[in-house]
């Protein structure tokens, strides 16, 4: 019998990885007779997490789209061509028996030439507003997946189905107890969690970093900026900063009592499923406003618009919910109210569907 291989493929920011990561996660326990491996891209954040997670790892260039005119076009034609090329010569060497994507332009060359070469595809929709990406690689995907029920819309309906976002199983295994140690915290104060984020996360840090100094005494501070986003220079015995956790983010978001956070979908998927009240500021212009605004609209979350906001708004949100219990308490039963506890194992299936006959068992 063949040997069943999977591959996932996703990257340059942690949004398209961690869905995948809690699929690997759930099938090292369930199904170890499947070989995975990771293709994503060599400079985003996802080498150190798919490594962590004990992945073989392999680097592809991700070609650059864009949507408006620019004679950068040209050049970007070439690097997709280049990015093909390389995908057909390393899925010929790979032979997964099935390919997984949760968006990210380094995954498109990966399932075009997956379809030439009739290796089966599942894409997965986290967020609310398709991304370029996905568009571009519905029509050489086999089965689609998304996280709500309104997103059936933009898509085919005879390959696509809810399954809810993925959570790595391991989030849920913070303890209080080590967070106070591993952060050295006062277990006096309130704890408040930043998370930065990934790609342009840099404003929030600097908004973040100007309004501090306006609590720092009365608060324990967990700032995880992301990978070269960090500002602040502050030595204080209450901030604790770090551009990236691994093994510390399920003990970050377990001692929180509140979060400041970006509104990609992943993240969103972690608050939700361990009931964290929080506070979105989503990146502008982008689909994180419609991820946010969906949350809002559930009263699941308190939305800040970037565009206008200041360090002294930013202050004031903080302060108002940290001495407003019962506020923080309705937001985190409503956010708990949008989570899908079942969303891994429903999207495992679905991957297992794609299998050859007689594999697809959980």
């Amino acid at each position: 019998m063949a040997e069943l291989r999977m591959l996932f493929t996703g990257g340059g920011t942690g949004g398209s990885v961690t869905p995948l990561l809690a699929v690997a996660e759930f099938l090292h326990t369930t199904r170890p007779d499947i070989s995975l491996s990771f293709v994503g891209t060599g400079n985003g954040p996802e080498q150190e997490l798919v490594r962590k997670a004990g992945l073989p790892f392999t680097t592809l260039p991700a070609a650059k789209y864009r949507r408006y005119a620019s004679w950068k076009n040209i050049t970007d034609v070439v690097q997709l061509m280049a990015a093909c090329v390389a995908a057909w010569r390393l899925l010929r060497k790979l032979r997964p028996s099935v390919i997984v994507s949760a968006g990210s332009y380094v995954s498109v060359p990966v399932v075009w030439m997956g379809w030439l070469l009739r290796i089966p595809a599942l894409i997965h929709q986290q967020d609310l507003e398709p991304g370029l990406a996905n568009k571009l690689m519905v029509r050489f995907a086999r089965r689609i997946t998304v996280t709500f029920e309104r997103s059936l819309r933009d898509f085919p309906g005879e390959k696509t189905v809810v399954t809810g976002n993925p959570l790595r199983a391991s989030l849920r295994q913070g303890s209080i107890e080590s967070s106070r140690r591993r952060f050295d915290l006062d277990p006096a104060l309130p704890t408040l969690l930043v998370l930065g984020g990934g790609t342009g996360a840099l404003r929030l840090n600097e908004l973040f970093v100007e309004a501090v100094f306006h609590f720092i005494d009365d608060v324990n501070v967990i700032h995880v900026t992301g990978k070269g986003k960090a500002t602040s220079h502050l030595e204080h015995p209450h901030y604790h900063i770090s551009e990236f956790l691994t093994d510390g983010m399920a003990d970050a978001l377990t001692v929180a009592d509140l979060v400041v956070s970006r509104a990609g979908l992943g993240t969103l998927t972690e608050l939700a499923a361990l009931g964290k009240a929080t506070v979105l500021v989503p990146m502008a212009h982008t689909h994180q406003v419609r991820n946010a605004e969906f949350y809002a609209s559930a009263g699941a979350a308190v939305v800040l618009s970037e565009t206008t906001l200041t360090p002294e708004i930013l202050t004031q949100a903080i302060h108002d919910l940290l001495e407003n219990n019962e506020r923080r308490t309705q937001l985190c039963r409503a956010i708990e109210r949008l989570s899908r506890p079942d969303a891994t194992q429903r999207l495992t299936q679905e991957i297992l569907s794609l299998l050859p006959h007689g594999h697809a068992r959980t």
